[in-house]
């Protein structure tokens, strides 16, 4: 075998584990359900919300966290904020002993959700974006969650609130992938817009994280955690990106925050219980190192004997069968994408992944507190 068809069938394995063999291993070693669980124990939880120039969606996120159906529960706003944030929360949280304003002087997530952390009464800590609706019932649905002592970190399932069918169709994607990772028990992401976490396992984040929703999930995982992505919460983001331009700048920040994280767990692969490793794994390949082994494996094709193409095709569409099976049961969407759809926003999806690995290995990880939308 010479070399270029090692790289070409190196590539071709690289490719077809991170988009089709991944998805299909998780499904056939998917967990079943716990059916000896106890009764719920009750737990307190502590809502820390950060905000950052929020003036225009304060008073909703407010609304939605007084609607909350459980009264187990204190609320932290660490507000950052130059605007009249602060002001507007003040005045819609007076009386309400459970809600507090913390003023944060540094910015950066980290610095807002630490500032709050040392003050939490709560066993669980929940993160809540002020551009997120939460269900009434969230939190009841996460204690159930947290009825097993493996659960380290539970998550709603998000759904963008808006008519980009682009943003939807992503959305999708991600969404049945993180629910084949949960049920094999070790999602790597959970949402901003909510997620909890046992305090007595996490008590501060490092100030150098960024991406709490991406290092937490990575953290306790890697302790042997189980990361849930709970289908039956459904929580919408309020803020999303519109134009292409947005959408791309959103999606390229995004995947900044994942190589970061990537690179700070990666001196801790040897330690990883086995499971987590895969996911781990593959989740640095899909990121990192994919978007440069399809523009290898893409011209490498085009080199190929006719018959290693016909096989190499051959190959992948029988593959795509239970693929698109096992994405389309696992989807919580309504949306019905077309085969081009899919695979149009497979081509943009991994061309950002490309742009974002260039611009971190020559530009570094630098992030931005910008809003989209």
């Amino acid at each position: 075998m010479n070399i270029a068809l090692f790289f070409y069938f190196a590539c071709l394995i690289l490719v077809w584990w991170s988009c089709q063999g991944y998805i299909i291993y998780l499904y056939l070693n998917r967990r079943k359900p716990d059916k000896d669980l106890k009764q719920p124990q009750k737990h307190f939880f502590s809502i820390i919300v950060p905000t950052f120039n929020e003036e225009e969606l304060i008073i909703k996120k407010i609304d939605g966290l007084k609607s909350l159906s459980s009264g187990n529960f204190e609320v932290f706003f660490a507000d950052a904020s130059s605007d009249r944030t602060a002001e507007i929360i003040s005045k819609n949280i007076n009386g309400l002993d459970s809600f507090r304003l913390i003023k944060s002087f540094a910015r950066g997530r980290s610095s807002q959700i630490n500032s709050c952390l040392s003050s939490c009464k709560g066993d669980l800590i929940l993160i809540s974006d002020c551009d997120g609706a939460m269900p009434d019932d969230t939190l009841q649905k996460l204690e159930r969650e947290f009825q097993d002592e493996s659960v380290g970190v539970a998550g709603a399932c998000v759904l963008p609130q808006t008519e980009n069918k682009y943003e939807k169709l992503f959305w999708e994607g991600q969404n049945a992938l993180r629910f084949l990772e949960s049920g094999y028990g070790f999602c790597p992401v959970v949402i901003g817009i909510c997620y909890a976490f046992r305090k007595k396992i996490l008590g501060s984040l490092p100030q150098t994280v960024w991406a709490d929703d991406i290092y937490v999930p990575f953290f306790f995982n890697s302790e042997g955690f189980r990361t849930v992505y709970c289908r039956d919460i459904v929580a919408y983001e309020l803020r999303c990106p519109v134009k292409a331009g947005e959408f791309i700048m959103h999606k390229m920040r995004k995947a900044g925050d994942n190589i970061k994280e990537l690179l700070r767990f990666s001196r801790k692969i040897k330690k990883m219980p086995a499971g987590w490793n895969i996911v781990y794994g593959t989740r640095f390949l899909q990121v990192i190192i994919l978007p440069f082994a399809l523009f290898a494996f893409a011209i490498l094709f085009v080199f190929q004997p006719f018959v290693v193409k016909i096989c190499t095709a051959m190959f992948i569409i029988l593959s795509a069968f239970p693929q698109f099976y096992i994405l389309r049961i696992q989807s919580n969407s309504k949306l019905k994408a077309s085969f081009v759809s899919v695979a149009a926003m497979f081509l943009v999806a991994n061309s950002i992944l490309l742009m974002a690995d260039l611009k971190y290995l020559f530009l570094g990880g630098k992030v931005s507190y910008e809003k989209v939308g």
